[in-house]
């Protein structure tokens, strides 16, 4: 079921959090969220060092994401962890607007995404599937 966060003018920075998540230093995690914004409002997602949302970034966090689509959509982020730390994910609002949230996952990843390693791009176009 979606998460529905309504925020409004008169509670600035309002939201939900997650509970907290175990990071390592030097792992990879991948953040998925699927979501739906109803007409206005300026919605955000970051991964916080505690559930306050106007806290700080867990350190590896490149900055605050902001979540604009009006149609359902899949947003996915990436980030390491340089500290081993409880991490949490937020949402925020800064003002009036609604948002629909699902589907929410931290998954640690292997190495960096999008990263070749050990080949070139021509070897992937010599090997072909069958």
């Amino acid at each position: 079921a979606d998460c529905h966060l309504v925020g409004n003018a008169s509670s600035h920075y309002s939201g939900i959090a997650s509970t907290g998540i175990s990071v390592t230093a030097g792992s990879t995690y991948e953040l998925s969220i699927s979501y739906r914004k109803i007409g206005g409002g300026t919605f955000s997602a970051k991964v916080g060092q505690d559930t306050n949302m106007t806290g700080a970034q867990i350190v590896g966090w490149t900055s605050d994401k902001a979540l604009n689509s009006t149609s359902n959509t899949t947003e996915t982020f990436y980030f390491t962890s340089t500290n081993d730390d409880t991490a949490y994910v937020l949402f925020y609002c800064l003002i009036d607007g609604e948002i629909y949230i699902d589907n929410v996952s931290v998954k640690l990843v292997n190495g960096n995404p999008g990263l070749l390693i050990n080949g070139t791009f021509l070897d992937m176009l010599d090997d072909p599937v069958s």
